[in-house]
């Protein structure tokens, strides 16, 4: 398992739209990968302010696709993307108490 962190930052470093959509293709390569399962968590303000903003061509690759919001100890979940028919587009609320309980 691997939890990707701070992958937007990478995409700053972009020149030109050559070196994106080669990032895009190396991540799009590890896709039916079944020993390996990928989470990657992106900053959505962080990128979608970059000349190349990665979440469209993200998003479109992504076979599961999970929103994260929080605030004042309490978290929510959206389902934007994923091959459960019964969660597309259900949210779920939390707290951060009981998170930590379990």
């Amino acid at each position: 398992m691997n939890i990707v962190l701070g992958l937007e930052r990478l995409f700053a470093f972009f020149q030109n739209s050559n070196e994106f959509y080669t990032v895009i293709s190396s991540i799009q390569g590890f896709l039916g990968n079944k020993s390996r399962k990928a989470f990657y968590i992106i900053d959505k303000k962080v990128a979608s302010n970059l000349e190349f903003n990665p979440i469209p061509e993200l998003e479109e690759i992504a076979t599961t696709l999970v929103y994260l919001k929080g605030e004042y100890g309490k978290g929510k979940v959206l389902f934007g993307k994923t091959s459960f028919i019964e969660l597309l587009g259900k949210e779920y609320e939390a707290s951060l108490e009981r998170i930590l309980q379990w």
